[in-house]
């Protein structure tokens, strides 16, 4: 049986201790060159800084196990409050006390929680860091040109619509931003320079790695809370392997009118609760009114109604 007291007690530690840590998972390595808790934390910064190829790839994958950041991080306690059961597949503006512990987010922030990527091929993920490197050695690039310390993002380019090398990659992105490139530069050495940021970033981003899970059970968390005070008798957990999708978080909740909800996936940022009577017409919307007790028609992911008492015959409903 679900513990609604756990659920409560799980969300309002973790609301804790995202907000005491916010300072350093919330800030972008890759759009600042100075960041303000690797100054104030410089042992921290350089126990990253010193981790090899192999370390790194191993946290950012899996950044509970044998951590490198446990003597400055809360580690363990982050890994008990997202590890949650298996569940079978099929089973019977921003809310207001987020802020009671000073947890302050922005949607780039909340959308850390679904940009963990684990099943890209290979070459896909070479190409992405490649991507990333020539854009570091860009905005090395950039900074000089325009006296500005300062991160000046460049359009996304699809897959197979990138410059043959790096030189065309920043003529290209010069050219999107309106600089003016000048004669005599030293395209090797600017190259060098994005490799060697984005090799420091991906070990200063293992920081915000140890917080995208606990982030995205934080919010579904948010959204099982809901659930529950509308009357729903709701479980958490996955439904699949992460190596399958690392969005594997399913809520499965059982209503007022013998309806089985499941929800698939984890919520987009802002994603709103929609409500609705199990035999509204398809398409059909009713203002949220979950003190009702009424089945939900579509919250985020996936959802599944099964042997609704007011239609006539079950069925799935996918919004």
């Amino acid at each position: 049986m679900p513990d609604t007291f756990a659920h409560a007690e799980c969300f309002a530690r973790l609301t804790q201790l995202l907000a005491e840590f916010q300072p350093l998972w919330q800030p972008l390595p890759f759009q600042h060159r100075r960041l303000a808790w690797a100054e104030a934390h410089p042992e921290l910064a350089d126990r990253l800084r010193a981790l090899d190829d192999a370390t790194c790839a191993r946290l950012k994958a899996d950044p509970f196990r044998a951590s490198a950041l446990d003597e400055w991080l809360p580690v363990a306690a982050l890994a008990a409050l997202v590890a949650l059961p298996e569940l079978p597949a099929e089973g019977p503006c921003l809310p207001s006390h987020w802020a009671e512990h000073g947890l302050s987010l922005t949607r780039e922030q909340l959308a850390i929680a679904v940009q963990e990527t684990v099943t890209a091929p290979r070459h896909v993920r070479r190409h992405r860091e490649r991507a990333n490197a020539w854009r570091l050695g860009f905005d090395a690039l950039q900074r000089r040109i325009r006296s500005e310390d300062a991160y000046l993002p460049v359009p996304s380019l699809a897959y197979g619509r990138m410059p043959e090398d790096f030189a065309a990659f920043c003529r290209w992105a010069a050219e999107c931003k309106g600089l003016t490139l000048p004669p005599g530069i030293d395209w090797g050495a600017f190259e060098r320079e994005g490799h060697r940021r984005h090799a420091e970033v991906t070990r200063l981003e293992l920081i915000r790695h140890l917080f995208r899970r606990p982030l995205e059970v934080w919010l579904v968390l948010d959204r099982l809370w809901r659930l529950e005070e509308a009357g729903f008798t709701v479980e958490l957990g996955t439904f699949c392997a992460r190596e399958l999708t690392p969005r594997n978080l399913l809520c499965c909740g059982l209503g007022a009118q013998a309806v089985t909800m499941t929800v698939r996936a984890t919520p987009a940022p802002y994603a709103r609760l929609r409500s609705s009577r199990a035999c509204a017409p398809r398409g059909g919307r009713t203002r949220p009114d979950l003190g009702q007790g009424r089945p939900l028609v579509a919250l985020f992911g996936e959802v599944r109604r099964v042997g609704c008492r007011s239609c006539r015959s079950g069925g799935a409903t996918r919004r």
